[in-house]
């Protein structure tokens, strides 16, 4: 009988060491979830801060050219363009672009049939490049008056506005522009931004402007044929700033996607030479009239 008591007592002690443990454990438990609950949500809304985005073209050519009837038809891809940010608050703004042209970088062959019995040659690229575009602060300061600090893309003229494969009505990009200006302009600065409602509690119409002070051009690589598209310092891993230049671009946006407008550019270039070669100033000022209208299946660019 005492031998059972102590069995029973025993066995009810346990049993109450058990409930209470088993009830420390879930009460630790629930602290835990609660405890990595609370850890996630604020890792997750640190990543809420980061946003990313991007597009790629890939291109096929088919070629029938008179003067060169061997050049064969291929595929390309063209770019794959990438786009990250970062908000550190609601005012400030980290932006990203990292481009990578013709299938990136490497060690290629290529085919040259213009010699006479054919060369190839070895290039330390695969057709391209991989290239941060952009890397810049966002100050958002309210519509009318906003500060962009760093590598930025430049606004001039209708091709830089519509640099999408959607946006452009062929395979290429306007011949026009894509001839005589840098493709893909983007330089080192400083660019002021904003707009101005027109008309009480509506968003169209409005005037948007961009203004710009920010690294030259290089005349070295003017030419006839493509006049300043080649000054665009990208063949040195710095950029000569001796000569700034600066640019401004206002529009008159009567709704989304469609506006007229005008941008100008100016700028001295001889200070931006690899060598100091030249003392004479060569400026370069140029400016352009741009309209683009999309109303449904109707565009005019």
């Amino acid at each position: 009988m005492t031998k059972i008591s102590a069995f029973l007592i025993q066995k009810y002690d346990l049993s109450r060491l058990y409930l209470f443990l088993l009830l420390s454990l879930i009460s630790t438990l629930g602290y835990s979830q609660q405890f990595i609950s609370k850890d996630s949500i604020d890792h997750l809304s640190k990543w809420d801060k980061f946003r990313l985005s991007g597009y790629g073209v890939v291109n096929y050519y088919s070629y029938k050219w008179q003067s060169l009837p061997d050049k064969r038809n291929a595929f390309d891809p063209e770019r794959l363009n990438l786009y990250f940010y970062h908000d550190f608050s609601d005012k400030i703004e980290l932006k990203t672009e990292i481009e990578f042209e013709h299938g990136g970088s490497g060690v290629t062959m290529e085919f040259d049939p213009l010699e006479e019995f054919g060369e190839f040659e070895q290039s330390v690229e695969k057709g391209g490049e991989v290239v941060v575009e952009q890397l810049n602060l966002f100050f958002k300061w309210n519509r009318h008056f906003n500060l962009r600090v760093g590598k930025m893309r430049i606004y001039m003229g209708n091709a830089a506005n519509h640099d999408e494969p959607k946006e452009y009505f062929t395979s290429f990009r306007s011949e026009v522009e894509n001839t005589i200006l840098p493709l893909g302009w983007y330089e080192t600065g400083i660019e002021l931004s904003g707009n101005f409602q027109l008309h009480k509690n509506t968003n169209y119409p409005r005037l948007s402007y961009k203004g710009y002070l920010m690294s030259g051009l290089d005349n070295t690589g003017f030419s006839s044929a493509n006049w300043i598209r080649r000054g665009y310092q990208t063949r040195f891993e710095t950029i000569n700033a001796d000569n700034l230049a600066t640019a401004f671009r206002l529009d008159y946006q009567f709704r989304k996607d469609n506006e007229i407008g005008f941008a100008i550019y100016t700028g001295n270039t001889t200070g931006n030479r690899p060598k100091n070669d030249l003392k004479a100033d060569v400026w370069v000022t140029y400016g352009d009239i741009h309209l683009a209208i999309n109303r449904g299946p109707v565009r005019i660019v």
